[in-house]
């Protein structure tokens, strides 16, 4: 079982264990984020224009992904991308993370300082670990919505959240960009 990496604070700078992906991207954020392996290749990462610590990195083709800064230490974690959710190390004892096959459904909301895993369901192979917003899981969410009218009138409603320093944020003010 891999070794832990000491516990840090959030308001220290992050600094990987190990070579992380380096992707070319065009930085168009100030502050710039810590870290770019969650860009894809050639996008643009800008600021999120209303939530600070908050960038977003669009591709060309125009599809987005936001990154939410590495409160949870994700970064420390992307060498099991790739591996089974079992080669995870014990999780600490202080930390929040949380385990989410990428098409099953889980609770929409937004945790600043929890590590989402997500991972592919047949092989238990992890596809990402992020911290923040868990888009994968929302998707599903949204989908089972859609698909369940008979228990749900409508699809679901994302609800105010609060993180932790800043002031409650609507998610899809959040996302609408």
């Amino acid at each position: 079982m891999p070794a832990l990496i000491g516990c840090t604070s959030a308001d220290v700078a992050p600094v990987a264990a190990f070579a992380l992906a380096k992707p070319n991207v065009v930085m168009a954020a100030d502050p710039q984020p810590s870290f770019t392996y969650w860009a894809p290749e050639n996008a643009t990462i800008r600021n999120h224009p209303r939530q600070p610590g908050i960038w977003i990195a669009e591709s060309p083709e125009g599809s987005r992904k936001h990154y939410f800064g590495d409160q949870c230490r994700a970064s420390e974690f992307q060498r099991f991308v790739g591996h089974t959710i079992d080669a995870l190390p014990e999780k600490p004892a202080n930390a929040i993370w949380r385990l989410t096959c990428s098409k099953c459904v889980a609770q929409s909301d937004l945790g600043w300082t929890r590590m989402n895993v997500s991972y592919d369901q047949e092989t238990r192979v992890i596809n990402e670990i992020s911290c923040g917003w868990n888009f994968r899981s929302h998707a599903a969410v949204h989908n089972s919505a859609k698909t369940a009218s008979s228990i749900l009138s409508s699809s679901i409603s994302i609800t105010d959240v609060t993180t932790r320093g800043a002031r409650p944020a609507r998610m899809d003010t959040l996302l609408a960009v």
